[in-house]
């Protein structure tokens, strides 16, 4: 599970108490009701690319006699070393470093990072400009349709960025401590 304070502003990655790993949050802003520190249950994950995973179905393979062929048979590359192969698997860098993470209750964790290229610069300003013109219309909304609302903007480093969306599950109960 993650404890998100925002208070020191850490994520904290752990595992029955023990800290696991510790995410520094370079800027954090807040948007709305207090968050109760209670277990949030993650709702969904979404990114405008995100990661693509290949399906593996053994059994389809079996059922048409065209096994996978075996990882000793595949002609090595010519840049390996005896013995090594090649694996699609998603890497960390693979991962989105925009995204927003959905919690119960209308909790809402916007993530992007502070980069100097340009591009990414733009979209990040604009996005920042976006979320604070959207906040008043969604408080509005939801408080018109009777749910809470809260909104929380973190800005984390590239790498601790993509480590968070790769390692947090959908479903999970995460602690947000913001007092």
């Amino acid at each position: 599970y993650f404890i998100f304070n925002l208070k020191e502003k850490v994520i904290s990655f752990r595992s029955r108490g023990i800290a696991l790993r510790e995410i520094k949050v370079e800027d954090v802003t807040f948007w709305g009701g207090t968050v109760d520190a209670v277990p949030h249950q993650l709702v969904s994950k979404f990114a405008f690319n995100q990661p693509k995973r290949d399906n593996i179905e053994p059994e389809k393979n079996k059922e048409e006699g065209t096994a996978a062929p075996a990882a000793t048979t595949a002609p090595a590359p010519v840049n390996t070393t005896p013995g090594t192969f090649d694996i699609k698997a998603l890497e960390l860098q693979d991962m989105p470093t925009s995204y927003r993470l959905v919690f119960h209750e209308n909790i809402q964790l916007s993530v992007r990072t502070r980069t100097s290229d340009f591009k990414t610069r733009m979209y990040n300003t604009a996005s920042y400009a976006g979320w604070y013109i959207s906040r008043p219309i969604l408080t509005l909304w939801n408080s018109y349709k009777g749910r809470p609302f809260t909104s929380i903007y973190l800005v984390l480093n590239e790498e601790d960025a993509r480590a968070l969306y790769w390692s947090i599950i959908e479903s999970s109960e995460n602690i947000i401590y913001n007092p």
